[in-house]
């Protein structure tokens, strides 16, 4: 997706990190980083998954114009097979890590609209 840095330090964990995870488990790993200058929680990390996706509401709240956005010809298709209203297409910086352990890099993301339940 984004052009990434020529960093390459592992990211590891300790047990401290596993404390209260029960194992063995495939759960996807949660964390928080900054987009745009913004800590942006709840980003899910799932090594299934093909896309980086953006909701409509959290790129009005970080102040992304909507002039940004690229329009794709690509629908996304929810694991049910239904369609997900997609906005287009708008590219970010994307700061990983902290202090002198991160990488910054540009990913696009597929910005959709989230219909509540």
């Amino acid at each position: 997706m984004g052009q990434e840095s020529s960093w390459h330090e592992p990211i590891t964990f300790t047990l401290a990190d596993g404390q209260g995870i029960k194992h063995p488990h495939k759960d996807a790993l949660v964390i928080y980083t900054v987009v745009k200058g913004y800590k942006v929680h709840r980003i899910l990390i799932d090594d299934g998954s093909s896309v980086n996706i953006l909701s409509t509401k959290t790129m009005t709240n970080i102040g992304i114009d909507a002039s940004r956005i690229a329009l794709v010809p690509t629908p996304l298709i929810r694991i049910e097979r239904s369609a997900v209203p997609v906005k287009g297409a708008v590219e970010l910086t994307v700061i990983v890590g902290t202090a002198l352990h991160c990488v910054t890099i540009q990913q696009t993301f597929m910005v959709i609209v989230v219909t509540p339940l």
